[in-house]
């Protein structure tokens, strides 16, 4: 029988949210490429178009998530807008998401992912200090940037593996660490720093954020 066409884009957006909750159902190793073919009635090759391993289905599904709760912390926070505030919210949102469920956490904690992934976080990184930067009107290189992605990277390798030997690391704190490093990597001062900490976690109590689909 002829398998259903769909658009590109749609097709790749379906096999996210169908691969999320076979993930949810099944695990992350029981789940394979033909399982999320067939739910979308599609061939696997299909999803392979999109999607060159199961690795990059959850890489997708962590920047959908990224992206959901941008969109939320800018439609909520005006008062005092910067783009060292506006980043720290989102990644306190992101990790509390990821670390705090077991189910996600053992999907993105993986080394085989962050081997994948390291190239695409590190422009991701590029992008926000080019934005706390920007902002605060700090005179940074391309090279500048890229250097401190590239260190961010590696002091967040550090905080996971804290997080995983050290009873006294909670997921707070390891989101404080990153917040902090941010800031550090983008050269503004411990004042700016520990004020805009502190409203990121005030904003976070006071905003019930989207519900995470793939938890």
């Amino acid at each position: 029988m002829k398998k259903k066409a769909r658009p590109a884009g749609v097709l790749k957006k379906d096999a996210l949210i169908v691969a999320g909750r076979l993930f949810r159902q099944h695990g992350y190793d029981k789940t394979t490429f033909r399982m999320i073919a067939d739910e979308l009635d599609v061939t696997p090759s299909a999803i392979a178009y999109h999607f060159k391993s199961k690795s990059w289905i959850v890489h997708g599904l962590f920047i959908d998530r990224m992206n959901i709760l941008r969109e939320h912390v800018r439609r909520n926070l005006s008062d005092g807008f910067n783009y060292y505030l506006y980043n720290g919210i989102v990644e306190i949102y992101f990790y509390r998401d990821v670390m705090m469920n077991e189910h996600v956490w053992t999907m993105f904690n993986r080394k085989a992912h962050a081997e994948m992934w390291t190239g695409d976080w590190i422009s991701i990184f590029e992008a926000a200090i080019r934005e706390v930067t920007d902002n605060f009107k700090k005179d940074f290189t391309e090279e500048d940037i890229h250097a401190a992605a590239v260190m961010n990277i590696g002091a967040r390798i550090a905080i996971f593996s804290e997080l995983s030997k050290n009873n006294n690391m909670t997921v707070d704190k390891c989101c404080y660490y990153f917040m902090y490093l941010l800031g550090v990597l983008s050269r503004l001062d411990e004042a700016t720093i520990q004020r805009n900490v502190e409203r990121a976690f005030e904003f976070i109590d006071k905003h019930e954020y989207p519900k995470n689909p793939f938890v």
